[in-house]
């Protein structure tokens, strides 16, 4: 295939259960059989109804996840830290980041802080979690859902009521000075209230200097769309960059989106499940990674979700196979989940994509780009969520002491 193009940044997606509330980044179809389709001359499989950057039919090696290794703590990889279950002042403790450090971005939630309602009373804390000690960077009546980090800055998304399809958020950065900021607020940017919970939540990431997250907006004939915003790292003006896109990511190639098409929902909001494909922004147009054709079911079985980036590469889930596709070459692997099982929570950093695998045999997979290793790491208490910063890869398991809190094991990979 025709490499599209060559250029240099990292990644970001989210699902958060805290609090009582689940927040999810993107709608996960029910697990499928593997990819079907024809076989090229080569001998490998065409994916049904996916095309790569040329417009030909995305041929991927299919990969058996029962082939995967297992990876031994002390060789593979090696434990950095487990996040408590509660802050020093008792507040629950939820992870929603990680640095390349070791440090764990906690949201602390008291208890009763999420009204029957939706709305939020007392003070949600935001900070820092580092060998044993923790660092508060904010307290404010406002829930942290989700945060990225930057080369020299720490990006996060506060949701100002309990329901985050209400469409009530603000941005906030923190750079090597310590003040805190709010750099970009829905009330400012006309964002409406009757946005999917699957994108309504901005999920920030950053990549030359600025910020770009997801928002909602209301179209002259009244109907909410989502598009891909910009603003300064430091704050100041925001940008379009792109309309009918979500899920911005950062990889080597620069900033790549999930592309929806124009079905709407009942409420006249566009739908999540109709994702037509995956394309890297460039001055403000399009340039293609990968397509669905127009053959495709528009529903949950034809979705693209859980769109994450590193390196050269691009990764996301679609009826229940997780794809990796080089955004170079167009070379791709398809990784299926078992009939029984569930993949969620996928997250990459670099060369290196990680997920769960929930199930009869529920684990934290990792697969290496760069050379094609597949790793399983046996947990029974994964629950579907996943974290990573440069080297470190982190994820959700109930911890095994109570089994009644759900902690955040971060881990560092050789």
């Amino acid at each position: 295939m025709t490499p599209p193009f060559r250029s240099a940044a990292r990644r970001g997606a989210l699902l958060l259960a805290v609090a009582g509330l689940t927040f999810t980044a993107a709608c996960t179809p029910d697990p499928t059989p593997p990819p079907t389709g024809s076989a090229n001359a080569s001998g490998t499989p065409t994916v049904n109804e996916l095309r790569g950057p040329d417009g030909a039919p995305l041929a991927a090696k299919v990969i058996d996840v029962a082939t995967a290794k297992a990876a031994a703590e002390g060789t593979e990889y090696s434990v950095v830290a487990e996040t408590p279950p509660t802050t020093a002042s008792g507040h629950a403790a939820t992870a929603v980041g990680v640095r390349p450090d070791g440090t764990a971005l906690l949201a602390g939630v008291p208890e009763g802080f999420v009204a029957a309602d939706g709305t939020l009373a007392g003070d949600a804390t935001f900070g820092g979690y580092l060998e044993g000690k923790l660092t508060e960077l904010t307290r404010s009546t406002a829930l942290p859902v989700g945060a990225y980090v930057g080369d020299d800055v720490t990006v996060w998304v506060e949701s100002l009521t309990g329901d985050v399809a209400h469409g009530r958020w603000r941005i906030r950065a923190v750079a090597g000075d310590g003040g805190a900021r709010t750099i970009a607020e829905s009330k400012d940017l006309g964002v409406p209230g009757n946005v999917h919970p699957a994108i309504a939540t901005p999920k920030p990431v950053v990549h030359d200097g600025r910020v770009y997250f997801n928002a909602a907006y209301v179209e002259e004939d009244g109907t909410s769309r989502v598009q891909v915003l910009s603003v300064p790292a430091e704050g100041g003006k925001v940008r379009v960059e792109v309309r009918g896109a979500t899920t911005p990511v950062v990889f080597d190639g620069g900033v790549a989106v999930l592309r929806l098409g124009d079905r709407l929902t009942e409420d006249r909001a566009q739908n999540p499940l109709d994702t037509v494909g995956v394309s890297v922004i460039l001055d403000g147009r399009y340039q293609e990674i990968v397509s669905v054709g127009a053959s495709a079911n528009p529903g949950a079985q034809g979705t693209i979700s859980d769109l994450a980036g590193g390196g050269d590469s691009l990764s996301f889930m679609r009826q229940g196979v997780l794809y990796v596709v080089d955004a170079l070459d167009g070379e791709a692997v398809a990784i299926s989940a078992p009939a029984d099982s569930t993949f969620l929570g996928v997250q990459q950093c670099g060369s290196r994509v990680t997920w769960s695998a929930l199930g009869p045999e529920p684990a934290q997979l990792v697969y290496d780009a760069k050379d094609g290793a597949l790793w399983r790491v046996a947990d029974a208490a994964v629950t579907g969520r996943s974290m990573c910063a440069g080297d470190l890869l982190a994820w959700d398991h109930t911890d095994n002491w109570s089994e009644k809190h759900t902690v955040t094991l971060v881990t560092r990979w050789a």
